[in-house]
């Protein structure tokens, strides 16, 4: 409550203070080594205490929203209202349908041994389910879910369209919320893939923060 009001307890900084630059310092600060002046090592303090606060703010918000979060942890009953809602806007003549970050597994999670039952292969059953619905009704589909590949996990998103898998992004900026915590950073160069309904490339939630990622996209065409 103290947080969200202003104070950060103990830090001596004001928490707007600490949202503000938090995302230069996630990556701008992080070598403390090649801090030149005061501004810099305060910014390199706050760089620590991102994930102190990220911690206090979310975890007693999971423990107290558990049920209500694990209502949103049905991956079977998730697809099958995707595949409604991809009908709903395919009736309205949509050609291009995307459903928000982990729409398929749910986001809040408060560990990875939690979230690793719901996360699957890339492709996989709900992909074929998906591709399944593009192809009949002629559409595309980009859809978020927790992609589990060998010993790593990531939040990605796929396109899918009457043709199959065209392609699939590992998001690359992860901040300290949810299941990003736990995550493994995307390790894949930023794609754009040619489809009827234009070039299409992909970026998920947090990665808007970040110039660099719609601009490579941009260059890509």
């Amino acid at each position: 409550e103290g947080i969200l009001n202003g104070k950060l307890p103990g830090y001596g900084y004001d928490s707007k203070d600490l949202w503000k630059h938090s995302l230069a310092v996630a990556f701008g600060a992080k070598n403390i080594s090649n801090l030149k002046n005061a501004d810099l090592a305060k910014e390199a303090h706050m760089a620590g205490l991102i994930h102190d606060v990220g911690k206090i703010i979310l975890d007693p918000y999971i423990a107290e929203k558990k049920e209500e979060i694990e209502s949103f942890m049905e991956k079977e009953e998730n697809l099958a209202r995707c595949v409604e809602l991809i009908r709903v806007a395919a009736k309205e003549s949509a050609k291009l349908i995307v459903f928000p970050e982990c729409a398929l597994t749910g986001y809040c999670y408060s560990s990875l041994e939690e979230a690793l039952p719901f996360a699957e292969q890339i492709p996989g059953p709900s992909t074929d389910t998906l591709t399944d619905t593009c192809r009949e009704l002629n559409v595309y589909v980009v859809m978020g879910l927790l992609e589990i590949d060998g010993d790593k996990c990531f939040n990605s998103s796929i396109l899918l369209g009457p043709q199959g898998l065209v392609g699939k992004y590992r998001k690359l900026h992860l901040p300290y919320l949810g299941v990003d915590r736990f995550l493994n950073h995307g390790d894949r160069p930023l794609t754009v893939y040619d489809t009827e309904v234009g070039r299409i490339g992909m970026g998920i939630c947090y990665d808007v923060n970040f110039p660099e990622h719609s601009r490579i996209l941009a260059l890509k065409g």
